[in-house]
């Protein structure tokens, strides 16, 4: 009876194509009846589909088997490279100080390929600024703004939207943005002391009362409390 023989001599060459266009061919040796070879996928693979053409030549002198190819190439299919978006923010900050949302994108380059795109970040799931663009050398893309939230801790995410086909949109985590009330303080300004005309019964005076309200000294420009009222009390003092 007959047997197959087994084959461990020869090259198999891989034709990679994209359409008619010849992308790459690379070739390796055949032992136990396979042969392989690695592709490295450089700047022109790009989402897609691509054929793969297989022949096999036997390099013996004199030839033991005879060369063949695949009748049917096979087809490699390259999908969106995952992205991983991660956000952050200035925290905590107080009502008025300026607050910056960070989101850090990678990979920032693949296959030759580098990343681009849109970072929307959302405030409580809700989105909150404009889109912001993402840096494609170092994946990172922020907002920042004059904060005039209400004092209270918020939830932070960041949504990125791929421009590049290579690379996938992708979600954030949350981070947790703390805003406490501003710290200020008042300094009276007004007069203290005020000469009156006429006897003690009689005698009148207006008298300017007035304060500045400062915010602690932290570096930020603080709110100019737009709409608020002060009250001022006046206590008489007697001489004994």
């Amino acid at each position: 009876p007959s047997s197959s023989a087994s084959v461990n001599e020869g090259t198999v060459t891989f034709t990679v194509k994209s359409g008619s266009t010849v992308l790459s061919t690379v070739s390796g040796p055949v032992s136990g009846n396979t042969g392989s070879a690695s592709l490295p996928l450089g700047a022109s693979y790009v989402v897609g589909t691509y054929t793969i053409e297989a022949v096999y030549v036997d390099g013996a002198v004199p030839a033991n088997f005879n060369g063949s190819s695949d009748a049917t190439p096979a087809t490699l299919t390259i999908s969106a490279a995952n992205t991983t978006t991660v956000a952050s923010v200035t925290t905590p900050v107080q009502y008025s100080d300026p607050v910056t949302f960070t989101a850090n994108v990678t990979p920032v380059t693949l296959n030759g390929q580098s990343i681009s795109g849109t970072v929307q970040f959302c405030l409580n799931g809700s989105p909150f600024g404009p889109a912001s663009p993402v840096n494609s050398t170092t994946g990172v893309a922020f907002y920042t703004f004059a904060n005039q939230l209400a004092a209270g801790t918020y939830t932070v995410t960041a949504k990125f939207t791929s421009t590049n086909v290579n690379f996938s949109n992708s979600n954030s985590g949350s981070a947790a943005l703390v805003i406490n009330k501003e710290i200020a303080f008042i300094e009276y300004s007004g007069d203290t002391l005020k000469t009156t005309s006429g006897t003690q019964s009689t005698s009148t005076a207006s008298v300017n009362l007035a304060a500045v309200i400062k915010e602690e000294a932290d570096g930020n420009i603080g709110n100019t409390l737009p709409g608020n009222q002060l009250k001022f009390t006046v206590f008489k003092f007697t001489d004994t």
